[in-house]
C-alpha cells in the first residue's frame, strides 16, 4: 500500500503558509485497508523536525506532532502505510514551506504613485521598476501584496500565474499576500523587477458586499525579499514597517505612468 495525493492544509506543495502546525492528508493506493501509518519530516538542511513512529490508525490525515515549524522553512514530509496484512509500503514524500513570521511587521514600506487622487476619475496603471545585483547561487522568494491589483515581472518574465492578485478581501480587517519562488528568474549580475499596480477592489466604483472603498487613496503595494545566497546577499525593498496608510517611497522605486486599463 502506498500513500498518494499528499496535501498540506488541503494544498499540494504549498508555499508561504502561515500555519506552524499544519494538517497533513493523503489517499491510499493498493491494498484493501490501511491499518497504520508513519510520518517523518525534515528541514532543507537535513534536520529532523518530526518522527511520528508507527501510529495504529486507518485515518488518512494527521496533525503536525513536532515543534512548531519556524517561518520561511521548507519541509519535506514522508509517509508510509501498512495494509490489512500488516505489510508496510514504500515511502511517499511531499513538501511545504512556511511564510513570514506572524505578528511581525514586514521589512518593507508601502510604495505608491506620487500623485493626488480624484475619486471621480479613473487612473492608468502605475509601473514601478527596480534594478538590483545578485551574486552567487542560492534560492530566492518574493513576498508581495497590494491595496489594489498587482502583476510582477522579473527580468521580463511574469512572476507566478495568479490573476487579479492578491485577491478579494475585506481591507478593514486583513491583507493577503503571496509567496513566489523566483530563483529560476534571477540571473548573475544585474536584475530588473517591475511591478504594475492598478485600482482593483480597493479603490473603485463597484465591489462586492460593500468591501470596495471608492474614496480610498491611490493603490499601493509592499514587497519583501528572502534571498539565501552562497555568496553576496542582496535584499532590495527592505525598510521600515508600513505606517497606518499608504505612503510614497521615492527612495525605493521610481514611478512612471503607463497604458490605461
Amino acid at each position: 500500500m502506498k500513500a498518494i495525493r499528499l496535501k498540506t492544509e488541503f494544498l499540494f506543495e504549498p508555499m508561504g503558509i502561515d500555519i506552524d502546525r499544519p494538517r497533513l492528508f493523503w489517499n491510499c493506493q493498493g491494498g484493501a485497508r490501511q491499518t497504520a501509518y508513519e510520518i517523518a519530516a525534515t528541514a532543507e538542511d537535513g534536520r529532523t523536525l518530526w518522527e511520528s513512529g508507527r501510529v495504529e490508525s486507518p485515518s488518512m490525515r494527521a496533525h503536525w506532532g513536532g515543534k512548531p515549524v519556524s517561518p520561511r522553512t521548507r519541509v519535506t514530509w514522508s509517509v508510509r502505510l501498512w495494509d490489512e496484512n500488516n505489510v508496510p509500503g514504500e515511502w511517499s514524500s511531499a513538501t511545504f514551506e512556511t511564510g513570514l513570521p506572524k505578528g511581525e511587521p514586514w521589512r518593507a514600506r508601502w510604495i505608491a504613485g506620487d500623485y493626488d487622487v480624484d475619486k471621480r476619475r479613473r487612473y492608468p496603471v502605475d509601473c514601478f521598476c527596480k534594478r538590483f545585483p545578485v551574486f552567487g547561487a542560492g534560492r530566492a522568494r518574493l513576498y508581495i501584496t497590494a491595496c489594489g491589483l498587482y502583476e510582477a515581472r522579473l527580468n521580463g518574465s511574469r512572476v507566478g500565474d495568479f490573476v487579479l492578485a492578491p485577491g478579494h478581501t475585506d481591507y478593514r480587517k486583513r491583507m493577503q499576500y503571496q509567496t513566489y519562488d523566483v530563483t529560476a528568474l534571477l540571473k548573475e549580475g544585474e536584475n530588473r523587477l517591475e511591478v504594475r499596480l492598478a485600482d482593483g477592489w480597493y479603490r473603485g466604483s463597484c465591489g462586492a458586499w460593500g468591501c470596495s472603498i471608492s474614496t480610498a487613496p491611490r493603490p499601493s503595494c509592499w514587497l519583501s525579499w528572502n534571498m539565501r545566497m552562497k555568496a553576496v546577499i542582496s535584499i532590495p525593498f527592505v525598510a521600515t514597517a508600513p505606517g497606518p496608510g499608504a505612503m510614497t517611497a521615492l527612495s525605493a522605486l521610481p514611478t512612471t505612468r503607463t497604458v490605461k486599463l
